[in-house]
């Protein structure tokens, strides 16, 4: 069985919508064509945003999850740096000069 990676626009979209692309996804791992995998992170996100943004799509949300054939990755580590414009723009340059 494929497994397809989904982050929190797919589950979002899916569990706001009836149709659409994002819904089909997931009634698609709900009848097992393929597996979902997501992380804790991503499923964190999914609940905070529909609480706070749409929150009559959250019983659908955790209704939806419990019912598809999910993956979860063990552990994401997210990397934040600051990056600066001057750092920018001489990889920019770095990237064109070697086209």
């Amino acid at each position: 069985m494929k497994t397809i990676f989904a982050d929190s626009s797919i589950l979002i979209a899916g569990a706001a919508s009836k149709t659409g692309e994002s819904r089909a996804v997931l009634t698609m791992a709900e009848i097992g064509l393929f597996k979902l995998l997501i992380s804790e992170q991503i499923l964190e996100e999914c609940q905070r945003n529909l609480h706070k943004k749409i929150p009559l799509a959250l019983p659908i949300f955790n209704e939806l999850i419990s019912q598809i054939n999910l993956s979860y990755l063990e552990q994401v580590e997210y990397l934040r740096i600051k990056i600066h414009e001057s750092d920018l723009k001489e990889w920019w340059e770095a990237i064109n000069q070697n086209k």
